[in-house]
């Protein structure tokens, strides 16, 4: 007799037959993100601290691999909340490294996504948990980093102070290790695409997203295929036209 899955446990092998059918196993040159669960029921807890429950994890994240044919290049995963901590965040992100490595031959990028109430919130944090990684994993900085979720960051700053939101969200996307940045998420409303007139001060953001030197995303976190090239020509427009700034500045 067939069992059926409780809220919040591991796909087996059979949900997994079931919920990604065989047409869907992808192209041999596809690039393509594994964006893991953030936990959206309170219920759901990541569970970073426990070494079993990061098992079971990674092997539910190899299984649906396997089963697509198809490694990524990139796998997302978000902090949670206590009694995790940095250091399980950076021990399960390497061994979940590690494991892909040893599993397809392949070195994915992990990206870490802040989320409001996570442990990994804020600038603040981002930086705490990079001045850890570099200094207790530094051979693991090139594979872990943040994918910056901006809107998100907004949300939680605007949680934190009531009065002069814009210049606290600016200082905390400045405090963001540089060179820690492998992605963000560009997004207001997921229906829309960005525009200049949003609350979140945009050009701070493009600004930040100019200083990365390292290869990094821009996600179009929106729910259509129109929304998502909207938000890629916003992007386009928003990094050339904030180059052109800095060039002028630097020329004047």
């Amino acid at each position: 007799m067939r069992r059926s899955l409780s809220k919040c446990e591991f796909l087996n092998k059979e949900a997994i037959n079931k919920l990604y059918l065989k047409e869907d196993k992808l192209p041999r040159d596809i690039k393509y993100i594994f964006h893991t669960e953030p936990a959206l029921d309170s219920k759901c807890n990541l569970k970073w601290y426990n070494e079993q429950w990061v098992n079971q994890f990674i092997k539910m994240s190899i299984d649906i691999s396997r089963h697509m044919g198809l490694p990524p290049t990139m796998i997302e995963i978000h902090p949670g909340k206590k009694p995790n901590t940095y250091q399980y965040i950076a021990e399960s992100a390497i061994k979940l490294f590690n494991n892909f490595k040893d599993e397809f031959e392949v070195k994915p990028i992990i990206l870490i996504e802040n989320r409001t109430d996570h442990v990994i919130s804020n600038g603040i944090q981002m930086k705490e948990f990079w001045d850890y990684l570099i200094k207790d994993y530094p051979l693991y900085q090139k594979y872990i980093g943040f994918v910056v979720d901006f809107r998100t960051m907004y949300t939680q700053v605007s949680h934190d102070y009531f009065n002069n939101v814009n210049n606290h969200f600016i200082d905390n996307i400045e405090l963001i290790p540089a060179e820690s940045i492998k992605g963000c998420h560009i997004h207001n409303s997921h229906p829309k695409a960005p525009t200049i007139r949003d609350a979140i001060p945009w050009l701070s953001v493009f600004n930040k997203i100019i200083s990365v030197n390292n290869d990094m995303i821009l996600n179009p976190e929106v729910l259509s295929l129109r929304v998502a090239l909207e938000t890629k020509k916003f992007c386009v427009d928003m990094i050339r036209e904030r180059r052109k700034s800095q060039s002028n500045s630097t020329i004047g």
